[in-house]
């Protein structure tokens, strides 16, 4: 059994201890390779370079660490006692015992007898929990790791759709467990542990998976449900994917000096600027060439707004999409192309918009900046290109939305 926490180990120690703890499970070492080793403490225990005494503390409990045989210490070239560069786990066990935690391998124990009861130990449990103790045999991970867990989420696995489609996720958990937050809680772990099994998620295999993608669109035309014919002037609309499903058609007015077509926009504040442009365009009877349809795509597209851009799409439409200039701006038009199967074109995003706005642009990461290898569309390029250059992006939000 682990023992108490140490007497007299400081509140310092404590916390450089608990990060240990924290990143231990996932380590190597756990798994018998390279002992677990942690750096930068100044921004783990940003303490350390905000005062000398916090920098004192963190010194002194690196030393009664040390003197415990729990961590070992390296210091940074030529100021041994002055500059931690890293710390190394070097007694696991020790560790846990220090902090009053039960090591990994009681844990493991605790989640086998877990595995030799009811509901896992008979039925149609029986399988999975044998393949699970397994796993915790050879020291595997099962996504789980404290047992009352393990032992509710035998329970989950025992639902179907149908016993879980007539109540809300708190309703349900209420009824199963006699807390409203349990379910949610449970569902996570629930499914790690089928991955790690290589089942299906099991909030997506009882229908727990709660997900309300919805799309906004502004469009000038009609919309038809059912044969009904639903008729549009340009007010926002906020559609769940459930009603987009039931869309059999579209029917979108043109001016009559162009030909009708739809415009994606990125981020909110743009969508609405763009859709109150339209509309104003259309009540002047400008000679602006306003597009029919306005759709807010929410950055990366859900499966409401694809399937509303798909539905689009199989109009008599031109498609253009208007987002951030940046490297995840040039890739969702990309995304959307994909999913309305049609050839879409940027709108706003192209070299002279990008310099305009440069001054108000913000500089990328290097990550972000590698993602740019992904842009193929022929029509990005360029911007693509002026933008690996500069390093800078520039977000939709600074862009005047213009139709003239």
């Amino acid at each position: 059994m682990s023992g108490p926490r140490k007497p007299g180990l400081s509140e310092a120690a404590r916390r450089i201890l608990c990060s240990f703890l924290e990143r231990y499970p996932s380590s190597a070492q756990k798994r018998g390779g390279r002992k677990l080793r942690l750096a930068k403490w100044d921004n783990r225990l940003p303490a350390i370079s905000r005062d000398l005494e916090g920098k004192e503390r963190f010194l002194d409990a690196v030393e009664e660490l040390e003197k415990l045989g729990v961590l070992s210490v390296r210091w940074g070239r030529f100021r041994v006692g002055e500059e931690v560069e890293a710390l190394y786990l070097e007694d696991p066990a020790l560790l846990y015992a220090l902090l009053g935690e039960k090591s990994p391998r009681e844990r493991r124990e605790e989640l086998l007898d877990v595995l030799k009861r009811r509901p896992w130990s008979d039925g149609p449990l029986s399988t999975i929990a044998s393949t699970l103790a397994a796993r915790l045999e050879e020291d595997s991970a099962v996504g789980v790791e404290k047992p009352d867990e393990l032992r509710d989420i035998g329970r989950l696995l025992l639902l179907t759709p149908e016993q879980c489609a007539d109540a809300a996720l708190r309703a349900l958990s209420v009824r199963l467990f006699n807390n409203s937050k349990r379910l949610e809680h449970l569902l996570r772990g629930a499914d790690r542990l089928c991955a790690e099994i290589g089942r299906e998620p099991l909030s997506e295999a009882i229908g727990l998976r709660r997900s309300f993608p919805e799309v906004s669109v502004a469009l000038f035309g009609s919309l038809f449900v059912a044969g009904r014919r639903w008729r549009c002037d340009g007010e926002v609309l906020s559609l769940p994917l459930e009603t987009v499903l039931c869309l059999s058609g579209v029917e979108l007015d043109p001016r009559s000096w162009s030909t009708a077509w739809v415009l994606g926009v990125e981020n909110k504040e743009s969508f609405y600027t763009a859709a109150a442009a339209a509309r104003r365009s259309r009540q002047r009877g400008s000679q602006k060439h306003e597009p029919s349809a306005v759709v807010y795509t929410a950055g990366h597209p859900n499966q409401a707004v694809t399937g509303m851009v798909s539905l689009l799409a199989r109009a008599d439409t031109s498609l253009m999409h208007f987002g951030d200039l940046d490297p995840e701006g040039l890739l969702i038009l990309q995304e959307l192309e994909r999913a309305a199967g049609r050839p879409m074109q940027p709108f706003m995003m192209d070299i002279k918009t990008y310099l305009k706005y440069l001054p108000h642009g913000r500089p990328l990461s290097q990550a972000s900046l590698r993602r740019l290898s992904e842009v193929t569309h022929e029509a990005l390029r360029p911007l693509a290109t002026e933008i690996a250059g500069k390093g800078i992006g520039v977000e939709q939000e600074v862009i005047t939305v213009s139709f003239g």
